[in-house]
């Protein structure tokens, strides 16, 4: 017997995302989420580890920033359904390593290279994308939610107020 909880969670997931065809939006989601958190959690786990080329640190920024150009170039040249949403998974992977390091981007100099990879800035930028992606897959359905609510509200309202006038002998039509 199935657990209702996951049942309900499949149901939600085939209404809310593949019947109204979010899978795209959905995939960059949480691949975006996924890498950003495995970013900050090996940078706090393993604060010494870097890929060092010839006296430079190369930062994650570089891996993002070609993951989403492998992401652009995958959604440009083709059209099947499988490389689409490997573009998805690139590009959210891509996205959330180039937010990690905004931090670090933002707030360096080269006065002494006095660099924040900790900045609040990286998690705000995060927070607002995922907002974003949110927005992208349920935006729709709350507004068609909140207007036929409030359709239903203000028939209701004008309904009472027309008997409210009806039984007050005042003839003034709402």
């Amino acid at each position: 017997m199935p657990v209702p909880i996951l049942k309900d969670l499949a149901s939600l997931a085939y209404q809310d995302i593949i019947r109204r065809r979010k899978v795209t939006p959905f995939i960059i989601f949480i691949s975006f989420i996924v890498s950003f958190a495995a970013a900050r959690l090996t940078v706090a786990t393993f604060p010494d580890f870097a890929l060092i080329v010839r006296q430079y640190h190369i930062h994650h920024f570089y891996y993002g920033i070609f993951l989403i150009s492998a992401a652009a170039w995958i959604a440009l040249v083709s059209d099947r359904q499988r490389l689409m949403s490997l573009a998805s998974i690139l590009f959210g992977v891509g996205l959330g390593l180039v937010t990690d390091e905004i931090g670090l981007l933002l707030t360096c100099n080269s006065e002494g290279l006095g660099c924040d990879y900790f900045a609040r800035a990286s998690f705000d930028i995060a927070v607002l994308l995922a907002l974003f992606f949110l927005a992208s897959i349920y935006f729709r359905p709350f507004m068609v939610q909140v207007t036929s609510k409030s359709k239903s509200v203000w028939k209701t309202v004008r309904t009472k107020a027309r008997e409210n006038m009806r039984n007050s002998g005042n003839r003034k039509e709402l």
